[in-house]
């Protein structure tokens, strides 16, 4: 079965396609059944990493997942609590507990600290991340922003298992990456933090509610369901659905708009990131107890639609393995896309293309249900699709994203007398041109 990644465009720019136009985030998808492909959120991200999205506004980081109402939950630590090991200091500035989960926020102050995404200490979760007194643990959300010096880190952890006694956040060793060698290094701690467990006497407030609204764009359609309010997070619910015959690859999660703030969104649970087989459910920050109206906008998923596509390139004269240069224009309709390069690996080769004018950045040549695309060279071997990378890129301050480039992987090793290479594509995959935007009433 094949297998992809898709993200976004980290340096903007691809083809001749609005060079000045790109922004960079990053996703991973990976096909799980004949019809589904699904965004792996991996640590996020060795595929996507889920720091901040605007990694240079990093006093935005504590409404990332959590803006508590006002009065319904604290910080309970009377004092931030520092502890230096060498020349790296970690802070806890704040845990804020509630019967559903603990937010802790860490300041992490170290001189190769840089701005901007990756982060460069990797957020602390399994073996460098001992806790005790909380229910589980499990990290359940966490985002890190970074400035000169300084990195921001919080996180959603259990609630704490019981009220009373103290609960123990222990780091032995940060993983930081290391901006000359660009190679991971540990720092060794360890930074051992213990607080009371006292959780804030206060009504929790909670309210759910269906939703049934529903917009059908380009043959998609997206249904939202249900919203849940709370004092910790506001969680919405929604449905992607198709026709049998396409398949989905999402480019992106949903944003929450109210009072002139927009939120990303994080998946939440299981099947919060697949296309079409399960719901979203997608959690974003706390909302106050007497919202009225918010907004949910849905970013359009890249379409597979069955549309047959034969392409012939022309293959360099080659020496055994490594990456040689094409610079071929082919035509698919009005689309114009340039395969930039050829690389030759043991068993198996890839092919960069890129789009070369505007019809194509809103296309990709994806592979979906069997039987695979294949390619066939002029000596008559056969090759098959077994990989592809899309990356995306986004027009300055939009949400809609189109194509930077793919790269496609095909198994078997390429005969070295074939001077012809013919790609055959069943699908085509569409970028949406639109959001789905939908205005949730909170009833009374």
């Amino acid at each position: 079965m094949g297998r992809g990644t898709y993200h976004e465009d980290p340096v903007g720019g691809a083809g001749n396609v609005n060079r000045n136009r790109r922004r960079s985030h990053r996703w991973q998808v990976s096909v799980i059944s004949a019809a589904v492909l699904m965004v792996v959120m991996g640590s996020i991200m060795g595929g996507l990493v889920l720091v901040s999205r605007n990694p240079s506004r990093p006093g935005q980081m504590t409404s990332l997942f959590v803006r508590p109402a006002s009065g319904t939950a604290s910080n309970i630590l009377s004092t931030e609590q520092v502890i230096t090991v060498g020349q790296t200091t970690v802070r806890l500035v704040s845990v804020v507990p509630s019967a559903s989960q603990t937010v802790i926020e860490l300041v992490i102050e170290d001189p190769f600290i840089a701005p901007g995404s990756p982060p460069t200490f990797i957020p602390p979760r399994g073996r460098n991340l001992l806790l005790e007194g909380f229910a589980t643990t499990e990290v359940q959300r966490s985002a890190s922003a970074s400035e000169p010096g300084r990195q921001r880190h919080v996180m959603d952890l259990a609630p704490f298992s019981e009220p009373g006694g103290k609960a123990v956040l222990e780091i032995p060793y940060l993983i930081r990456r290391n901006p000359e060698t660009r190679r991971q290094e540990q720092v060794q701690g360890p930074w051992r933090f213990e607080f009371d467990r006292i959780l804030p006497l206060v009504a929790a407030f909670e309210k759910r509610f269906v939703v049934d609204k529903a917009l059908e764009l380009d043959g998609v359609t997206v249904a939202l369901t249900s919203v849940h309010l709370s004092d910790s997070e506001t969680v919405v619910e929604y449905r992607i659905e198709s026709s049998p015959d396409t398949f989905l690859i999402e480019t992106g999660v949903s944003w929450l708009e109210y009072d002139g703030n927009t939120y990303k969104g994080q998946g939440k649970g299981p099947g919060s990131t697949s296309p079409s087989d399960r719901p979203h459910v997608v959690a974003f920050p706390a909302l106050p107890r007497d919202v009225r109206e918010f907004k949910i906008s849905v970013p359009p998923p890249l379409v597979a639609r069955p549309n047959a596509a034969e392409l012939t390139l022309e293959l360099p004269s080659r020496s055994g393995g490594g990456t040689y240069a094409l610079d071929q224009v082919v035509q698919v309709g009005s689309a114009l896309f340039r395969f930039t390069s050829l690389t030759v690996l043991g068993g198996q080769f890839e092919l960069l293309y890129e789009p070369a004018n505007e019809a194509a950045s809103w296309l990709a040549l994806v592979e979906g249900p069997p039987p695979w695309e294949d390619a066939i060279d002029d000596l008559g071997n056969t090759y098959e699709q077994n990989y592809f990378t899309l990356s995306g890129s986004r027009a300055e301050g939009k949400k809609l994203v189109f194509l930077a480039s793919e790269t496609l992987r095909f198994s078997g090793s390429l005969a070295p007398a074939a001077s012809q290479l013919t790609l055959r594509f069943s699908r085509m995959g569409f970028f949406g041109s639109q959001l789905f935007e939908f205005t949730v009433e909170v009833p009374e």
